[in-house]
């Protein structure tokens, strides 16, 4: 398998970050490229109150803040990178930036915002796993 471009998902959660690291090893093993990215919902109605941050543009900015420790990471580890902020379904970006872009692997950590909201809004791993159009990493 020659691997060449890396989708990293990610949510600012521990197991993301962990994924990053992984993410990064692999890139600099393959000489891949890792686009770092990261989605936010599009919230309407009944929605909103679950979340501190319930305006697009409140949501856009915290996604920003987000990705920062990644590219920390990612720079220190020497891995190449972009970055890229979506919004809408976390699962259906995901997947759909990886067909466009091309990813070799999308790789991604096992759990995200906990059981409670978990529960919530369902597993966006186990949604890419099912409709990837790539291989994906998970990491724990």
């Amino acid at each position: 398998m020659n691997i060449e471009k890396i989708l990293l998902a990610v949510d600012g959660s521990d197991h993301s970050l962990h994924a990053a690291g992984h993410a990064a090893d692999l890139a600099k093993c393959a000489g891949a490229e890792i686009l770092l990215f990261t989605c936010y919902p599009i919230l309407e109605g009944d929605d909103q109150p679950f979340f501190d941050h319930s305006t697009p543009q409140a949501m856009e900015a915290e996604a920003r803040k987000t990705l920062e420790p990644y590219k920390v990471l990612l720079a220190e580890r020497g891995a190449a990178f972009t970055a890229l902020i979506a919004s809408g379904d976390p699962a259906r970006e995901i997947v759909a930036t990886a067909k466009a872009g091309g990813s070799d692997v999308i790789v991604m950590g096992s759990r995200g915002l906990g059981k409670v909201m978990g529960l919530i809004l369902g597993s966006v791993t186990k949604d890419v796993v099912q409709t990837a159009p790539c291989s994906v990493w998970v990491v724990r």
